[in-house]
């Protein structure tokens, strides 16, 4: 999955004689913090809603700011896991996406990494999810879809993120059932611990709440 997959054509592209005033107003609709700024068609860098907060001047124009612009673009062939350390790395709201030739061709923010998140892990298909916990020297993938697949069922998708404090992993498993009991049953037969679950509770569909907790614990 590459940055050029989830590119916005949205948010609207700033000239070095627009002024902080009419900036702030743009970044109030549509609610970014940061916006790309452009000389000539030659993307300059990025401004952000806290560095015109902090100028007094609100009639003057962006080239007055340029110091402060952040010199940070993703590249169209780059993937998305790279877009969402940018986003992180940097703490911004959005990025541009510039190919290789440095021309720009959109924009991704959060609202473009959800839709890619949901791609990656399946979050729109049918199944269940379940995080695991253990040891990282205790982990690993084939071992735990042989037990899954035991079941009768198959593994989608499948993330995992490191504690360094304990050298703990929590590995987050989206299987192509709903009904995991048995699934859960087995791991748990094999001394695997179930740090949480997610899926459908009887007569409640249930599906954007439970998406949400995952996507809520997955950005903690």
């Amino acid at each position: 999955m590459l940055a050029k997959d989830y590119i916005s054509h949205e948010i609207p592209v700033l000239k070095m004689d627009d002024t902080v005033k009419q900036v702030l107003l743009w970044m109030e609709e549509y609610r970014v913090m940061h916006l790309p700024v452009f000389s000539n068609a030659s993307y300059i860098g990025l401004i952000s809603e806290a560095d015109l907060l902090g100028h007094a001047d609100t009639d003057a124009p962006l080239s007055k700011l340029e110091s402060r612009f952040m010199k940070v673009a993703v590249g169209d062939e780059r993937s998305v896991y790279d877009v969402i350390k940018l986003l992180d790395d940097y703490k911004l709201s959005m990025i541009p996406v510039l190919d290789k030739e440095g021309h720009f061709q959109g924009t991704i923010s959060y609202k473009e990494v959800m839709n890619a998140l949901v791609s990656m892990f399946n979050l729109n298909v049918e199944g269940a999810v379940f995080i695991l916990e253990m040891n990282y020297a205790d982990y690993s993938l084939s071992e735990i879809s042989r037990h899954i697949e035991s079941n009768d069922a198959r593994v989608l998708s499948s993330h995992v993120s490191f504690n360094e404090v304990n050298n703990n992993v929590d590995v987050t498993i989206k299987v192509n059932i709903e009904s995991i009991s048995s699934i859960l049953q087995t791991l748990e037969r094999y001394d695997y611990v179930v740090k949480a679950t997610f899926q459908d509770q009887a007569g409640d569909d249930g599906t954007t709440d439970r998406y949400d907790a995952l996507l809520r614990y997955l950005n903690t």
